[in-house]
C-alpha cells in the first residue's frame, strides 16, 4: 500500500513552508479468527516515507527531502462471507526518525514551525470482490 499526502502550508510570516509525503507500507498478515461473516488479522510490517518541503526562510535543509521509516501493526476486519464483503482496517507506524524545521524570528530566538510526527495512524474503509 502507499499514498500521497496533499501539500500542507504553513506561513509563520518569517517563514512559509508547503510540505507533502510519499509514503510505502509493507505488511504481512495472519489471520488467527475467522467465524462466520467476521475475519480478523493482524498485520506487522514497516513503513518508508518521504517528506518533501519546500520553504523560505527556515534554517539548514530547507528545501532536502528527509525519509523517514518505521516499524508498523495493524488490525483488519473482514465484515462479511461470500464473494463480496467490507474491508476496515486501523494501523499505526512508530517513526525511528523526526524531523523539525526550523527559523529564527524577529527577535534573533529559534522557533519550529515543522516538525513530523512521533506517530502515524491509519483507518480504511474499503470494498472486497472475489471474482474467481
Amino acid at each position: 500500500m502507499g499514498g500521497y499526502a496533499l501539500p500542507q502550508t504553513i506561513d509563520r510570516g518569517a517563514a512559509t513552508g508547503q510540505f507533502s509525503a510519499v509514503q510505502q507500507r509493507v505488511r504481512v498478515c495472519a489471520a488467527p479468527y475467522a467465524h462466520g461473516s467476521l475475519a480478523v488479522e493482524l498485520c506487522g510490517g514497516a513503513l518508508w516515507a518521504v517528506v518533501i518541503p519546500s520553504t523560505t526562510g527556515s534554517l539548514e535543509g530547507r528545501n532536502a527531502w528527509s525519509s523517514i521509516g518505521a516499524p508498523q501493526a495493524s488490525f483488519g476486519m473482514d465484515l462479511g462471507e461470500g464473494p463480496a464483503a467490507l474491508r476496515l482496517d486501523v494501523g499505526a507506524a512508530l517513526p525511528l526518525r523526526r524531523y523539525s524545521f526550523t527559523y529564527l524570528d524577529v527577535t534573533g530566538d529559534l522557533r519550529s514551525f515543522y516538525t513530523t510526527a512521533p506517530a502515524f495512524f491509519f483507518f480504511g474503509l474499503s470494498g472486497r470482490l472475489t471474482i474467481f
